[in-house]
C-alpha cells in the first residue's frame, strides 16, 4: 500500500563517466549491469565488460570515485578465472557493514563458443554456476569464488539482482528460473528469492515471488529493496 507516498526532492551532486572504452578504435569493449556501493567517503559500482553484450571474454570489474562520481578509477577485475575456462561472468555487489561487501557471481558455461548465453531456437539457457566473493576493506582487494548450490534442483538461471542482507544472519538472492538449452523448464519460468540462514555458507529455501507459470508468463530482471518499515518491495518485467 503506496498511499500517501510521497517522492523525496532528489539534488546533483556530481556526475562523471564511471567506464569509456578508451580505444574504441582499437578494440570493442562495452560495460553494463552496474550495481553501486555507497561508502563514507567514496562510490563503488562493479560492472561487466566484453566485447560485446554475450561474448565469451565478458569479465566483472570495479571502479571506485573519491569526489561523489566526478571521476573514476580505472577498471579492476574483483576475480579471475583460469585461461582454460569456457566461462562467462557476472558479478553484482552489495554492502553488509562499514567495510564488508559481498558480490553475487555468476559463471556461465560457454563451451559452445558460436552461441550466445540463450539457444535462439529453444529459448533456453546455457548452464549457470552460482558463487560469492567477499571484502573486508571496501572493496580493495577480495576472497577467491566461492561456490554453493541453490536450493533448486537445476543449472539454469538468470541472475539480476545483488544480495539482500537482513537481521539474524538471513540472506535473500533474488533470481530467475530458465529453460535449459532444450527449452525444458520443469521449475518454471518464474521469479524466486533464494534464502540463506547464515550468511550464504548454505542455500537452503526457495520462495517464488512471481509466479503465472499456468498463464505461460516469465519474469525477468527482478530486483528487491527493503523500505523503511521492514518490509520487502520486489519487481519485474514480465514476458509471454
Amino acid at each position: 500500500d503506496l498511499k500517501g507516498f510521497s517522492m523525496p526532492e532528489i539534488t546533483i551532486q556530481n556526475s562523471g563517466i564511471v567506464y569509456r572504452n578508451p580505444k574504441p578504435f582499437l578494440v570493442s569493449k562495452h560495460a553494463y549491469f552496474p550495481s553501486i556501493i555507497i561508502l563514507d567517503h567514496e562510490l563503488i559500482v562493479s560492472m561487466d565488460i566484453g566485447s560485446a553484450f554475450e561474448a565469451v571474454d565478458v569479465r566483472s570489474y570495479l571502479c571506485r570515485s573519491l569526489d561523489f562520481g566526478k571521476t573514476w578509477t580505472a577498471p579492476q577485475a574483483i576475480f579471475e578465472t583460469t585461461p582454460n575456462e569456457q566461462v562467462s561472468t557476472t558479478c553484482r555487489i552489495s554492502h553488509l557493514n562499514t567495510e564488508q561487501l559481498i558480490g553475487i557471481v555468476c559463471l556461465f558455461d560457454r563451451k559452445l563458443t558460436d552461441y550466445g548465453l540463450v539457444n535462439p531456437d529453444t529459448d533456453g539457457f546455457v548452464k549457470t554456476t552460482f558463487a560469492t566473493v567477499h571484502s573486508t576493506d571496501g572493496g580493495k582487494s577480495w576472497s577467491k569464488l566461492e561456490l554453493f548450490q541453490p536450493p533448486i534442483p537445476w543449472e539454469h538461471f538468470e541472475t539480476c539482482s545483488p544480495i539482500i542482507s537482513l537481521e539474524n544472519n538471513r540472506w535473500l538472492l533474488p533470481c530467475s528460473v530458465w529453460p535449459d538449452w532444450q527449452g525444458n523448464n520443469p521449475h518454471g519460468p518464474k521469479a524466486v528469492v533464494f534464502i540463506s540462514e547464515d550468511q550464504g555458507n548454505s542455500w537452503t529455501k526457495s520462495v517464488d515471488v512471481f509466479n503465472q507459470r499456468e498463464q505461460n508468463i516469465a519474469y525477468w530482471e527482478q530486483k528487491q529493496v527493503r523500505l523503511s518499515d521492514g518490509r520487502l518491495l520486489a519487481i519485474c518485467w514480465t514476458h509471454d
